[in-house]
């Protein structure tokens, strides 16, 4: 009796404290970008059936974006809902600003689907109920999250899109199934250059529209004796009240957005001017003006 009873606590031990294997599923990388857009969606619904993550702004990160790269925008909606309540705390306006973009994003996808608008029409409804009701200082850290993709590389603010999406497949290449962390590692990427792909296309008009609806922007020509005169591109916020400028000066083919994230807030959407100046004979005139509430400085 004793003897039978022995067994079962040592089989019982066994199996315990035996490893549990780590979690993979099946994918294999596909040779085009085609090819992989039609297969994340599948891999981030394996992925959102074995997730786990203690810590809970993590969870909620992760969860969302497999969410979005598996089609479940409703779900998606609701955590980030949850984790942008827990980053908008207090008076920080880069936790009212972190992950604005997915949202409108994800909300102009239900609102499409909700009423058989086009894309572009609900994405600018939900730009504007979104953004508008924003203060400056959290709007201008939004629209660099609009167009955070855009920014060059060398610059402090240049966000790896496509060399993370790129590494994230050179992990999977070869394989058969991947990891647990690898496959949401690869969903990650190609969720985040996913929806860049669809924000450069409707993003950039909004955000500038949305500069200039709380910003002047002007460029004027400052004559300077013997030296033909300062370009500057002026930037102020609507107001009557007079705001000391501080001026950044640059020569001329030197990229502007390069030198305008100093400081790295964005300085119009505090109180004083931002005033950006080429030493040039004249004022070429640009198509629209680098925003400095945002995206450049923000």
């Amino acid at each position: 009796m004793f003897g039978n009873a022995l067994v079962a606590s040592a089989a019982m031990l066994c199996l315990v404290s035996a490893p549990i294997p780590a979690q993979s599923l099946k994918f294999t990388a596909p040779s085009d970008a085609a090819g992989l857009d039609a297969r994340m969606p599948a891999l981030a619904e394996a992925a959102l059936a074995h997730y786990h993550e203690a810590d809970e702004a993590k969870r909620l990160d992760t969860l969302f974006r497999l969410q979005m790269a598996a089609g479940h925008w409703a779900d998606a909606d609701r955590t980030l809902d949850k984790l942008r309540a827990r980053l908008a705390v207090g008076d920080d306006p880069q936790g009212r600003a972190t992950d604005v973009q997915y949202q409108i994003l994800v909300r102009a996808r239900l609102l499409e689907a909700a009423e058989g608008v086009p894309f572009e029409t609900a994405f600018t409804r939900v730009f504007h109920q979104i953004m508008d009701p924003m203060d400056n200082r959290a709007a201008a850290l939004a629209a660099r999250g609009l167009e955070a993709d855009r920014f060059p590389v060398g610059i402090s603010l240049h966000v790896p899109v496509t060399e993370n999406l790129e590494a994230a497949l050179a992990r999977a290449k070869g394989k058969s199934e991947l990891s647990m962390a690898d496959a949401v590692a690869l969903v990650r990427a190609w969720q985040v250059a996913s929806a860049y792909r669809t924000l450069d296309a409707t993003a950039p008009r909004l955000v500038d529209e949305d500069d200039h609806r709380r910003y002047v922007i002007e460029e004027k020509l400052v004559p300077i004796d013997g030296a033909g005169g300062v370009c500057a591109l002026i930037v102020r916020p609507r107001t009557a009240a007079p705001l000391p400028s501080p001026v950044s000066t640059i020569n001329p083919g030197v990229a502007e957005t390069a030198l305008s994230c100093d400081p790295p807030e964005p300085p119009c959407a505090r109180l004083f001017v931002k005033v950006l100046s080429n030493t040039r004979a004249s004022c070429p005139r640009t198509a629209s003006p680098p925003p400095m509430a945002a995206p450049a400085c923000a």
